[in-house]
């Protein structure tokens, strides 16, 4: 058994696993309304078809679901704490503490007797073993276990990450080490580790690993098998479904308790990870009892309502999932979906009976008679029957047909089941005849079985230090790229406002040439400075920025009556910005940079608080309006005001034009009224 080194094994002890709120990115005094939001963040970041893995995926959703409910939250917050708390000084010395304190008084040793040998002819230092690196330590440890534990727990304990650096490692193993590799494997094929051993299972009959082949007569080359039209990414509370003829994948939340399966509607995934979160907040909430599926709708519209939805939105589709081992074995039966909570209410009703919890362990049907059990499959074979019927199932005869296979398939357990409970009964009345003889075990296989556990748990332990040092390289490579984005932003940005005539804007003339509708937008005001360039190269109406409708204003109105609005009024005032504003005189009031509007936009965050910005932006334009009491006039140049409008109208009653109206004056009937207002 390999024992780590002290300096490796301490650095290791120090480091602590991500707690869920570092997962989310959020601090321990998160509102629920921050978890939900980071929620989705993170899930679109790290889902599978966004480029991220399941494991990172079914983690993020790990959080979200402790987190979201509070008494679990309460819970966690509580390990976390006392996780945190520092140990106790009178506690007892790990094991690499006490070889590591055994080596120092090794060295105080040596060194006494280096003193007393001195006059000693000098001798070479034994070289020192150098610490391996953690991935060396896996893949011995891995080589030590038996072939089938070092599949079970590759297939169990390592994650897709981990097994992806593994085989990289691997392969990048220098030369003589690959042939000290290939030289255990052919003197014991078992101790080896080529990457088919550790990485891949071995799915081949024991017939064609033991050498054997059978003689089968010559079949003609069967036609490859079509995938089926799902996504790359069914994951833990998402289901995926990708059409064939479109490549458009569609996705669906979904959600189980106590044998009820919720469904939404297939939707794109930004959607159907809002449909998650009213679905998994519902699953908190919710208390089970007898009146469950009320309990659960009212759940529902409150859990929708809190997130903006309608509970009609979500489509939902509803059915039972059930199991009973006696007659179907493993399989799960499950009723066809209903979208009424009634009707499913009554199917429950009339199924319970029959129902078989995963957790229940009491198995009373057992002690029943046969007979009376092949009657009880009977009557619930019937009522499932009348269940599909009465929700517009055609093919009952299928249906039927399945049932009946699944019991037929069962018939070998139940068999051996009654066997068991009779040997039992006879055991009960003479002990003596029926008792079974235990194998013996040897001191040797019992000493080998001692070795492989410890292996194993060594090796769990290594694994999860390194999926903790793997998380917080994740974390800080998200960290370091978010970091360098939004430099580069930054430096763009002041490099566009300062020099205009520098920006490149071929793509822009290409995307003018390429769109096919009527009139053209943009979606940020600056870009002004470029209507008459970009106007130029299309034939279609092209609007650049609500500065378009100044013209119009100054016409109508002097300019000290006309206030713009903006988001940078130091940028928007710069001389390179005077063609577009041809002279304009006006008011030119711009958000202050301590705002939280200004903060979210300047820094693309992902969350707004939405109540803060309406308090910044009305306290903002009652200053601006006591300045400038003369003003009729209002211009919003970002596009970013006009949710705002509202606010705005309790301190002003006069014209406020922004890019909506603009767009208005241009098409009529492009924008909704309300949004007009």
């Amino acid at each position: 058994m390999s024992i780590l080194q002290p300096s490796i094994y301490s650095v290791l002890l120090m480091q602590t696993p991500m707690s869920f709120y570092d997962v989310l990115g959020l601090q321990q005094n998160a509102s629920i309304e921050d978890i939900r939001l980071a929620f989705k963040q993170r899930a679109l970041e790290v889902h599978p078809d966004k480029g991220g893995t399941k494991e990172e995926f079914h983690r993020v959703y790990q959080a979200f679901e402790t987190l979201v409910a509070r008494q679990r939250r309460e819970q966690y917050d509580t390990s976390l704490v006392s996780f945190k708390e520092p140990p106790s000084q009178n506690r007892k010395d790990s094991f690499a503490e006490k070889r590591h304190k055994k080596q120092k008084r090794q060295a105080r040793r040596q060194s006494k007797d280096t003193d007393k040998t001195r006059s000693s002819p000098p001798q070479m230092p034994k070289p020192q073993r150098s610490s391996r690196s953690r991935l060396a330590k896996i893949h011995r440890l891995l080589g030590r276990l038996s072939r089938e534990t070092r599949r079970q727990v590759i297939c169990e304990r390592f994650s897709q990450k981990q097994r992806l650096l593994l085989e990289t490692w691997m392969s990048s193993m220098p030369g003589p080490a690959a042939d000290e590799t290939r030289d255990r494997e052919s003197a014991d094929p078992g101790a080896a580790l080529p990457h088919e051993a550790i990485l891949k299972s071995d799915s081949r009959p024991r017939e064609e690993q033991s050498g054997v082949r059978l003689a089968l007569p010559e079949l003609p080359a069967r036609s490859p098998i079509k995938a089926k039209p799902r996504g790359r990414s069914k994951v833990r509370g998402l289901g995926a479904e990708k059409y064939p003829r479109s490549g458009l994948t569609v996705y669906t939340a979904c959600v189980g308790i106590d044998g009820i399966v919720v469904t939404s509607r297939k939707c794109d995934l930004p959607t159907a990870l809002d449909y998650l979160v009213i679905l998994t907040t519902m699953k908190e909430r919710i208390q089970l009892g007898d009146n469950l599926v009320s309990n659960m709708e009212n759940a529902l519209c409150l859990a929708a309502k809190e997130q903006g939805k309608e509970l009609h939105e979500l489509q939902l589709n509803l059915s039972l999932h059930f199991r009973h081992a006696y007659w179907i074995g493993r399989e799960t039966l499950c009723t066809p979906r209903c979208h009424s909570f009634k009707v499913l209410a009554d199917h429950r009703q009339l199924l319970c009976p029959f129902f078989q919890r995963k957790n229940d362990r009491s198995r009373g049907w057992v002690h029943l008679d046969p007979q009376a059990l092949r009657e009880q499959w009977l009557q619930f074979q019937k009522l499932y029957l009348n269940i599909c019927s009465s929700l517009g199932m055609q093919q009952l005869t299928k249906v039927r047909q399945r049932l009946q296979r699944m019991y037929r398939v069962n018939s070998d357990y139940r068999q051996a089941l009654h066997r068991h409970l009779e040997r039992k009964a006879m055991a009960r009345e003479d002990p003596r005849r029926w008792r079974q003889k235990q194998p013996k075990i040897t001191s040797r296989q019992r000493r080998a079985h001692i070795i492989q556990e410890r292996r194993v748990t060594l090796l769990s332990r290594l694994l999860r230090e390194w999926q903790c040092v793997i998380d917080k390289d994740d974390a800080r490579s998200r960290l370091r790229s978010e970091q360098h984005r939004r430099k580069c932003k930054s430096t763009e940005d002041r490099r566009v406002n300062a020099d205009p005539e520098a920006l490149d804007i071929s793509g822009f003339v290409s995307a003018l040439a390429a769109a096919d509708a009527r009139v053209i937008s943009t979606s940020c005001g600056f870009l002004a400075y470029f209507q008459q360039a970009l106007a130029a190269k299309t034939e279609k109406t092209f609007i650049s920025s609500s500065l378009v409708a100044l013209p119009g204003l100054r016409s109508r109105f002097p300019d000290e009556e006309v206030m713009i609005l903006t988001f940078d009024a130091q940028v928007l005032g710069s001389p390179a910005y005077s063609t577009a504003l041809d002279g304009f005189g006006g008011p030119v009031v711009g958000l202050d940079k301590s705002m939280h509007l200004y903060e979210v936009i300047s820094q693309d965050l992902a969350h707004l608080d939405f109540e803060r910005a309406e308090v910044e932006m009305e306290q903002l334009v009652a200053a601006a309006l006591d300045r400038f009491p003369g003003t009729k006039a209002m211009l919003l140049e970002c596009t970013n005001l006009p949710p705002y409008k509202h606010v705005i109208r309790r301190h002003f009653a006069g014209e406020i034009h922004d890019c909506l109206t603009t767009l208005e004056g241009v098409h009529t009937g492009l924008v909704k009224e309300r949004f007009l207002a």
